[in-house]
């Protein structure tokens, strides 16, 4: 109990240097924005609008990513399949475009002819049309063809009305450098769709974003978004996203002259003082209240010694540590006898007053190493690392002993209590604290069962400890209890 207070008043001024750590930092924080605020607002800007840049390619990159992952599986079908029905098309189609607005239509073309689409549409004009016969996508699909790539075109006029940005894959069979051409897979994106999912990203965004189609031996450059101006401002930050088969690129920079206009310096260091006021006493009482629920949490309320369930914890640490070095490791069990009669002869409060008495007098008389715990009711337990089986009972024997001669001072008369003690030390054949507890457990119970105010040692500790007392000349009852 002493040992505790103690812990309790060194461990007082933590909340107080958490209070003063936060309260430093922050000092430090606001002292450097103070003194670089205006220096470091270009080079802020400049990151955020090249993160935004980033993200926006970051968004097209993967927004193509599960285009191709989609073309990767069309590609699966046909090679699997190349004559392959419209049911198993339409199954894995519908899979395909599912959570996925922008893709208008899938398509599959053998021979550069489309003969597969879904989802079909009334009076749709594109089944049986001739890839290589469409206005303004001749040149694309005969380079896919010749150069065996995927090819990303558009904005361009579908037959079947509207604008698209479409991907084709060519398809090729029978594996190996002479593979034979199958036809193509398409996706067709919904441009409007894929502008406005672009413009989604942008919503919240005070910088203005372009994206354009670098221009190509196939045509010039094409807005996808945004105003060509974007990328001609010294401000922009502009980045290549890699497109199948195309060139594009995004640009970002700031749509207005955005300002921070910095407050009056005295102002700002008015706030900022009342700010690291109020953190480091949040600081201070969130740390104090953090410590008292953990003290509550670990410790008895009555004796101040250990919870079991802080007692069981810190014995599995110190277990691990003893099987870890090759380290002896003693178990200690105290029920104060016949300490019913107590409550009942004098009270409640006269029981209480007893069991703090006793916690203080085991914990004055143990080392800093030593753990001590109430385990319920009127029973402790005691760790003693680093301490074999007979070292350990030679500190219960002295604890009896001391227990027996000590008097609770009451308003009644003084009460006169004893101690049976059950010991038991780690061994090899154990599996875990909860082994130990029970041979500790059964130690006691021995006590209690042959006489009380005794000390017996357990049953797997009991032989050896014997024969080391018989082999330096022991008197035979050393060992009181021993079984």
């Amino acid at each position: 109990m002493e040992r505790t207070e103690e812990k309790r008043a060194k461990n007082a001024f933590i909340p107080w240097l958490v209070g003063a750590c936060v309260a430093a930092v922050l000092m430090g924080a606001i002292a450097f924005v103070d003194a670089h605020e205006d220096a470091a607002y270009q080079g802020r800007q400049r990151i955020f609008v090249g993160e935004h840049s980033g993200h926006v390619r970051d968004f097209v990159r993967g927004f193509f990513a599960e285009l191709l992952g989609a073309m990767d599986a069309l590609e699966g079908l046909v090679k699997a399949q190349p004559d392959l029905d419209d049911a198993v098309f339409t199954s894995i189609s519908r899979a395909l475009v599912r959570n996925r607005p922008a893709i208008r239509q899938i398509q599959l073309s053998p021979g550069a002819v489309v003969r597969h689409l879904y989802p079909t549409f009334p009076g749709d004009k594109a089944r049986g049309l001739d890839l290589r016969a469409l206005p303004g996508q001749r040149e694309a699909v005969e380079e896919a063809i010749k150069n065996g790539r995927t090819i990303t075109v558009g904005p361009v006029d579908l037959a079947q009305g509207g604008q698209a940005i479409i991907t084709r894959r060519p398809i090729y069979v029978d594996q190996g450098a002479g593979g034979k051409f199958w036809g193509f897979a398409t996706i067709i994106l919904d441009y409007p769709e894929v502008r406005e999912e672009i413009e989604t990203t942008l919503s919240n965004s005070n910088i203005e974003t372009a994206i354009r189609v670098e221009g190509s031996a196939r045509g010039p450059a094409v807005m996808i978004l945004g105003r060509e101006e974007v990328f001609a401002s010294p401000h922009s930050s502009v980045r290549h996203v890699g497109v199948p088969g195309a060139s594009w690129t995004v640009a970002a920079s700031p749509g207005l002259e955005h300002r921070v206009h910095r407050p009056e310096r005295y102002l700002f260091l008015l706030v900022g003082g009342v700010l690291v006021f109020l953190c480091g006493l949040l600081a201070f009482w969130d740390t104090k209240r953090r410590m008292i629920q953990k003290q509550e949490a670990t410790t008895d309320p009555l004796t101040g010694v250990l919870t079991r369930r802080a007692f069981e914890k810190q014995a599995g640490i110190e277990l691990s540590r003893a099987r870890r070095n090759g380290l002896p490791l003693g178990l200690i069990i105290l029920d104060l006898d016949h300490f019913k009669s107590v409550n009942d002869t004098f009270g409640h409060a006269a029981g209480d007053k007893v069991l703090t008495s006793i916690s203080q007098l085991v914990a004055a008389r143990l080392r800093d190493t030593d753990v001590i715990a109430r385990l319920g009711g009127e029973e402790f337990g005691i760790l003693v690392p680093h301490t074999s089986g007979r070292s350990a009972l030679t500190v219960a024997q002295r604890l009896c002993q001391r227990i027996g001669l000590h008097q609770v001072s009451l308003l009644h008369p003084e009460i006169m209590i004893t101690g049976s003690f059950g010991v038991a030390e780690l061994t090899d054949d154990m599996d875990g604290f909860d082994t130990l507890l029970e041979a500790a457990d059964a130690a006691l119970y021995e006590a209690k069962e042959t006489g009380r105010n005794k000390v017996c040692v357990s049953s797997r500790n009991g032989q050896r400890l014997r024969s080391e007392a018989m082999q330096r000349g022991a008197a035979p009852n050393e060992i009181a209890g021993a079984r």
